[in-house]
C-alpha cells in the first residue's frame, strides 16, 4: 500500500467494486501533486471498505504522509466527508470537491491541505493561509513548521475572523448565483405510479363543470412550477370534458399526453443538462456518457482560461448541475 510518489496511487481504486473514484490529479506551480478521490457511493459496505482502506493506508505511509484527521471516529468522518485529498505530504478528508478559487483578488482555498474552502483561516509567520483544524493536526504530528518551503514556522494559530466573514459572504453570493444553473425541485421526474394515480383521479372527475374547475386548479399548480404547456393542457382538458362525447375523448387524449410527458421527464431539464455539458466543452455526440473524472477535467481546463467572475460561476453551476443530475457527490 505504499504510495507511488509519481502517480499518487490510492488503493480505493483497485477494489472490486471500486471504493473510491478519482476526481482529479494535478501538479501545482510549487511542485506539489494534488490528487482527489470521492467515495463511490453511500452504501454501508462501501463505507466499511473505505474505513479499513484509509486506516491501513495512513498507517502504512505514516512517515511519508500526515493524516490531518484523527483515526478515532473515522467511519462518521467518511460519511460526512466523502472526499479524500492527497496534497503534498498531507492526506485530508473534506465535504466538497473543490475549494475557494480566486475571487476579488483573494484566494479562499485551503490549498496546502484539503484543497477545500477555508472556514477558520489562520496565517503562518510568512502569511500563508491555512485551515485552523488541519494546521493544528499537522503541528501535532509533524511539528510547528509550515508545509510551504523554504522551512518556516506556522506560529500563530488564531483565526482571522475578518477573513473568515469575508469568505462566508463571498460563498453566500456564489451559492445564490450558481443556483441559477442547478435543477429546480419541480423538474425532478415523479414516479410513474404517482403520475398514473393523478391521471386516474382526473378520469373520475370528467363531469361537466367539475372538470373545468379541476382543470383550472391543476393548471394553476403547473403554471406556478413553470410548466406552461402542461398547464394549458390541463385547462383545455377540463374545458373539453364539459362537452360529452367528442369533448370527453379529447380530454382523455390530452390527459394521456400530459401523463406521458410527466413520466418521460420535462424536455427543458434535458435541454439544461445538454447546455451544462456544452458550457464545459463536452461533446455528447462523441462521448454520450461522460465519466466523473472527464467532467471534472473539462471543468478545470475550461475554468483556468477564464478571467470573468460571472463566467467562472456559470461554469461552477453547470458542473454542479451535472453532478446533481448524475447523482454524484458534490
Amino acid at each position: 500500500m505504499a504510495i507511488n510518489l509519481g502517480a499518487r496511487w490510492f488503493p480505493g481504486l483497485e477494489t472490486n467494486p471500486p471504493t473510491y473514484l478519482r476526481v482529479s490529479s494535478e501538479r501545482t506551480d510549487d511542485g506539489r501533486e494534488i490528487t482527489k478521490y470521492v467515495l463511490a457511493n453511500g452504501r454501508v459496505d462501501t463505507i466499511t471498505r473505505a474505513e479499513a482502506l484509509i486506516r491501513d493506508f495512513v498507517l502504512a505511509n505514516f512517515g511519508r504522509l500526515c493524516a490531518c484527521f484523527p483515526l478515532e471516529g473515522l467511519r462518521e468522518r467518511i460519511i460526512r466527508k466523502p472526499y479524500v485529498t492527497i496534497n503534498g505530504q498531507a492526506i485530508c478528508l473534506s465535504q466538497g470537491r473543490t475549494g475557494g478559487y480566486v475571487g476579488h483578488d483573494r484566494d479562499y482555498g485551503d490549498k496546502y491541505f484539503s484543497d477545500g474552502w477555508l472556514k477558520r483561516p489562520i496565517r503562518c509567520t510568512q502569511g500563508h493561509l491555512l485551515e485552523q483544524q488541519t494546521a493544528l493536526c499537522w503541528i501535532e504530528r509533524r511539528g510547528d513548521f509550515c508545509p510551504v518551503l523554504p522551512p518556516h514556522a506556522i506560529g500563530n494559530v488564531l483565526v482571522d475572523n475578518a477573513l473568515a466573514q469575508e469568505i462566508e459572504n463571498f460563498r453566500e453570493s456564489d451559492r445564490q448565483l450558481q443556483g441559477l444553473y442547478r435543477p429546480r425541485p419541480e423538474d425532478k421526474i415523479p414516479p410513474a405510479t404517482e403520475v398514473l394515480g393523478k391521471t386516474f383521479l382526473k378520469t373520475v372527475t370528467k363531469i361537466p363543470g367539475l372538470s373545468l374547475g379541476f382543470g383550472v386548479a391543476v393548471g394553476g399548480i403547473r403554471a406556478a412550477k413553470g410548466q406552461w404547456w402542461r398547464a394549458g393542457g390541463e385547462v383545455l382538458s377540463g374545458v373539453a370534458a364539459c362537452f360529452p362525447g367528442m369533448g370527453t375523448g379529447l380530454s382523455f387524449a390530452l390527459d394521456g399526453c400530459i401523463a406521458a410527458r410527466d413520466i418521460l421527464g420535462p424536455s427543458g431539464e434535458n435541454d439544461r443538462l445538454r447546455h451544462a455539458y456544452e458550457i464545459l466543452g463536452i461533446d455528447l455526440v462523441q462521448n454520450p456518457d461522460p465519466l466523473l473524472f472527464e467532467v471534472e477535467t473539462a471543468w478545470r481546463q475550461y475554468r483556468q482560461n477564464l478571467f470573468d467572475l460571472d463566467l467562472e460561476r456559470q461554469a461552477d453551476g453547470a458542473r454542479d448541475y451535472i453532478y446533481d443530475r448524475r447523482g454524484w457527490f458534490r
